[in-house]
């Protein structure tokens, strides 16, 4: 300031006696009354120089989370054992939450808006807080009103302080009047009859008695000699009618807003409701229109309300109907026939296929035919001619500046002719009768010929024929414009427009061979299965994918078995060790049992002699013959292949020291035939067991009878034979193997003659 200065305390802080304090915000509001919530209900306050702190409750910060407790707290005070937290401007005294202005202005003291306490100088007029925030105090100076906010202009007389508005602002002194006691008290003031609400009363300075008149808004009734009030709305008003209603009140008037408006600036605005998005939101396929005061859900371009044509784009809004295709039917209903068809969506009949062309008949009826009809016909989908094996559609339109007369016979001639030679170049001969030339349309503006040739041409011919047609030395293209519509592609059966010369590789891309490799190259990147020149041969070049994809295949194939198979080699060699580990522990461990006074038994191999009886086939050799020491054993029992070549006949020979064959049990076998086939069944003679029971026990001392059925019978007995030796000749498996799984056999290793083992 000039002269002067003034200190200014920083945020934080408040002028005190000269100085600036700390404020507490924790417990003291700002300096202008106000105390906002400072922490959230969770929160400590902690006040600190110039500023404050929040930090969360151990009430509420149990787990480590920072969590509202609702039931720990009672209106402003949460409570939880010894520890006390006081919410919304209360102070925590004597272990009770008090708002902490009860002390400082107690009359005024009050919860703001449902939050914090405060003082509330604005509860009655003529009251404002005190420097620091904390008090009310009576209005300082000439001021009046809520928080000392007027300004008292009292001449002779007292500032009211407690007054509300200007009125009631001065206490006059005697004599003078309200409202600045700035005048004397005059009749309208001290006598009036004037009705206060409908009449303005005035002094009249001649007379000085008061003079009433009606107050705006009124106007004077001559029966009653009373001021009524005037219906603006009646007469005139500033009402907008096309936005507005005019609501007529005492003394005055409104203006409001209708539906879709809403007030802004002393005027009723447009509502744009399409800038919600629920307006139309029910609606599906419209588009929002907003209009004045209100808005329209219009069917989208192509939809009418339930698909009726009469409501295109109309308001479907307040409706019972939907926004659905619009359904054109009746405007082609009846009128398309044949191989035309009524589209709905247009309304006009359309063909199955784009080949086909729409006709109108003379009837206003439509149909539907090939170009090149009646000589083109349709036929399972696509448009085809019977009556030539090549054929194509020759339209010529005279040029604009052409000056020649149509001549029919001298355009077929000129079209044969060029024909011709186009075929010639093709190594093709083709003359005047192998071309059937036949007009198909009497307009005088474009020639239309259906030309059929009675040779064949393949894609690649046709195309070349097709594109020979615009050659510089064409003697029709310097009247006509020619345009050529050929097959090409024989599985589509789609005929192909030429207006002018095609480049060559396009014949891959109608033919699906391949596509054109750029726009200046004439050449063709060939697709698969194709080849060559043009793409034209089929591909005999394996597709490397797939081949690379079945090598893969049969790699993982391979290689799925060889784990398989190694698991499996695992598993039977630890199987192996486990038996061999077992039989030689039980070997060890086995008792001796007692003898009972059996011999060995002897299994010698029954060899297949040079010569058979009866000079009988080795391989088709079915009985047995021995022949031993110039002796011969003729035995007609029945006997066993082995897994070799070898045809054997078990023998057994007991408890005698000979180089010769003992021929004495099949003597009693065979004297016991029915007995031994029943004991000894044929099948067993095959396996191993079934061998090992083919052994007599007991009974081959006495009358051989019976058979083993206790393997553990065995134990004393060493088995040698000679056939189980051939039998596992060629097995990959060790005699040591065989016998560690046959703990009651003994494989012959030294000599293919049976050894003798006596008891011991």
């Amino acid at each position: 300031m000039i002269g002067s200065y003034l200190c200014n305390c920083s945020l934080g802080y408040r002028f005190d006696n000269q100085t600036c304090i700390d404020i507490n915000e924790c417990i003291e509001p700002n300096i202008d009354g106000s105390f906002p919530r400072r922490c959230n209900d969770t929160d400590i306050c902690i006040n600190t120089n110039g500023r404050y702190e929040c930090e969360c409750s151990s009430i509420f910060n149990t787990t480590g989370n920072c969590i509202y407790n609702e039931s720990l707290c009672d209106n402003y005070a949460c409570k939880d054992n010894d520890t006390l937290l006081c919410l919304h401007g209360t102070i925590n005294v004597n272990d009770s939450c008090i708002p902490w202005c009860h002390s400082t202005c107690p009359e005024f003291c009050e919860s703001i808006n449902g939050s914090n306490y405060q003082c509330n100088c604005q509860k009655y007029p003529g009251f404002e807080y005190s420097d620091d925030g904390k008090q009310c105090l009576q209005c300082r100076g000439p001021n009046y009103g809520i928080n000392c906010s007027q300004s008292c202009q009292c001449i002779y007389g007292t500032c009211n302080k407690n007054a509300t508005n200007e009125n009631d602002s001065c206490t006059c002194d005697p004599g003078y009047q309200l409202p600045y006691c700035n005048r004397i008290i005059n009749a309208c003031e001290s006598n009036s009859s004037c009705n206060t609400v409908t009449e303005d009363c005035r002094t009249d300075e001649n007379t000085q008695r008061a003079a009433c008149s009606c107050k705006s808004g009124y106007k004077i009734d001559n029966t009653t000699n009373s001021c009524t009030d005037i219906n603006e709305c009646d007469i005139e008003s500033n009402c907008d009618d096309k936005t507005s209603y005019c609501t007529n009140t005492i003394g005055s008037y409104n203006c409001t807003c209708k539906n879709g408006y809403t007030p802004a600036s002393n005027s009723c605005i447009d509502i744009n409701e399409c800038e919600l998005s629920t307006s139309c939101a029910n609606y599906m396929n419209t588009d929002c229109i907003n209009m004045p005061g209100s808005y329209e859900c219009r069917c989208k371009f192509g939809y009418s309300i339930n698909g009726d044509k009469e409501t295109l784009m109309q308001n479907v809004l307040n409706t019972t109907g939907s926004c659905l295709i619009t359904d054109y039917t009746v405007d082609c209903q009846n009128t398309c026939i044949n191989l035309a068809s009524c589209n709905s969506t247009t309304g006009r009949c359309t063909c199955p296929i784009s080949t086909l062309e729409l006709v109108d008949l003379s009837d206003s009826k439509e149909t539907c035919q090939c170009p090149g009809y009646p000589f083109v016909n349709y036929t399972t989908g696509v448009c085809d001619s019977p009556l030539a094996s090549t054929w194509f559609l020759l339209y010529l339109n005279p040029k604009v500046t052409t000056r020649s007369v149509r001549i029919t016979s001298l355009v077929i001639s000129n079209i044969i002719f060029e024909i011709s030679n186009i075929l010639s170049k093709l190594n093709k001969t083709c003359d005047e009768s192998c071309i059937q030339i036949n007009e198909t349309s009497t307009s005088p503006a474009i020639l239309k010929y259906f030309i059929g040739l009675n040779i064949s041409l393949n894609s690649s011919e046709r195309f070349q024929l097709a594109n020979d047609f615009y050659h510089d030395n064409i003697s029709l293209s310097n009247d006509y414009n020619i345009t050529v519509h050929i097959v090409i592609n024989n599985k589509t059966k789609e005929l192909e427009r030429f207006t002018s010369r095609r480049r060559r590789c396009e014949e891959c891309e109608i033919l699906s061979h391949g596509s054109c490799i750029s726009d200046i190259e004439d050449s063709c990147r060939c697709y698969t299965n194709h080849e060559g020149y043009f793409c034209r041969e089929a591909s005999t070049t394996p597709d490397l994918s797939r081949v690379m994809s079945e090598e893969k295949k049969w790699i993982i194939i391979v290689g799925v078995l060889s784990a398989v198979a190694g698991l499996l080699l695992i598993m039977a060699c630890f199987v192996c060790i486990v038996r061999i580990i077992s039989t030689t522990r039980s070997r060890s461990s086995r008792k001796t049992r007692p003898s009972i006074g059996h011999g060995s038994y002897y299994i010698p191999r029954a060899h297949v002699p040079t010569m058979g009886t009866g000079g009988q086939d080795i391989f088709s050799w079915d009985g047995f013959s021995l022949s031993t020491n110039d002796e011969r054993y003729n035995d007609t029992s029945n006997s066993y292949q082995s897994s070799s070549t070898t045809t054997y006949n078990p023998t057994y020979r007991i408890g005698e020291m000979s180089d010769e064959a003992d021929f004495t049990l099949f003597d009693n076998l065979e004297n016991l035939a029915s007995l031994a086939k029943s004991s000894i069944p044929r099948g067993q003679m095959i396996g191993m067991t079934g061998t090992l029971n083919s052994f007599p026990r007991e009974q081959i001392m006495d009358n051989l009878t019976g058979t083993f059925t206790d393997s553990n019978e065995l134990d004393e007995t060493i088995l040698v034979t000679d056939m189980l030796e051939d039998m596992t000749k060629d097995d990959y498996r060790s005699d040591d193997f065989l016998e560690a799984c046959n703990p009651y056999l003994i494989i012959p290793r030294a000599t293919i003659r049976p050894e003798f083992f006596d008891n011991s």
